[in-house]
Parts: structure tokens; sequence; C-alpha cells
């Protein structure tokens, strides 16, 4: 098999985890977005928004992935890992990459509202930084947009374009 085929398609495999755990967040009322931190050597943490539940704004899937990979790692760095998340992490969540030095994170669709790692703000590519992680964009996108139209859909929106059961809070997607 040609290596970059089986780059794309390993890409392709983990963010499908990514989609299922963001599937599972949806049915349970919360933005739909799903996170994946692997290792080189197989291991892997999975999670998904949890905002709702959690009544917290912090709990987005990929700080609460980074938790879970944190309580069992030898050091404060994940810098063996990659991170598979559906939708562009936001300031927060790109700030923890950071912090965490992920060598690599793989991002299923842009976040035209909150996205910090390009599309709104740059605080991944930011040169000021001292850690700047590869980004490979597009993989299982219009799956996660899909995911994301579906569930503002459902939750409707009011006739002053304001988010059905959201209206007047922030929604960090």
């Amino acid at each position: 098999m040609n290596p970059l085929t089986a780059f794309f398609e390993e890409h392709e495999t983990w963010m499908e985890v990514a989609l299922e755990a963001a599937r599972q967040a949806m049915a349970r009322g919360e933005v739909p977005v799903g996170a994946v931190l692997v290792y080189p050597d197989g291991r892997y943490y999975v999670d998904a928004n949890a905002m709702e539940a959690h009544r917290s704004a912090l709990e987005h899937a990929e700080i609460r992935v980074l938790r879970q990979a944190l309580r069992s790692a030898r050091s404060r760095w994940l810098s063996e890992a990659t991170l598979y998340v559906t939708v562009e992490p936001c300031p927060m969540c790109a700030g923890a990459i950071l912090l965490t030095r992920i060598p690599l994170v793989v991002i299923g669709t842009p976040d035209p509202r909150a996205g910090a790692c390009g599309t709104v703000v740059s605080v991944l590519g930011n040169v000021a930084f001292n850690h700047r992680p590869v980004l490979v964009w597009g993989v299982r996108a219009a799956e996660a947009r899909q995911l994301l139209q579906d569930f503002f859909r459902q939750v409707g929106r009011s006739a002053d374009g304001q988010m059905g059961r959201w209206a007047g809070r922030q929604v960090g997607r």
C-alpha cells in the first residue's frame, strides 16, 4: 500500500471514532463534537462535549480527552500523541493543545464562529508561541459539518436568530 494512502486511511479511521463520540454527544443533547487522542503504541482516549451534562462551558471534547490522557501520562506533555477532533478547536482548547505540546492535530470541519486554528483566529499557528502543531484539515469534514447542521436544526432558531434552548447563552461550538 502507498504510504500516503495508509496515512490518510489511518486519519479517516480515527476520525470515525471521534465522529461516533460526537453522535453519542448529540443523542445526549450536547453540541456534537468528538475528540480522540492516539499514541503510536495504539493507546487512545475518546471523549465528547459534555457542557450540558456538567453545566460547565469548560467541558469541551478536547479538554476532556486531554484530561483523560494526562491522568495516565508520565509527564505533563502529550508530545507523542495525535489529536483528532471533529470541529476546529476554540481558543480554550487550542491553548490546551499548545500547553500539552501535541504535535499533530487532525481537524474535521472549520468552526466559523470560534475556530482558533486559523478560521477566526490562529492560536495554533501563532509564531509567538514555542510550539506549533502540524494541522491536517478536512478529514471527514462533510460528516462533521452535517452533524452540526443537524443538531442546530433540531434545537431550532428563533425569529431573532438565537438558537433554540441556547437563546441568550454562549455556546462553545
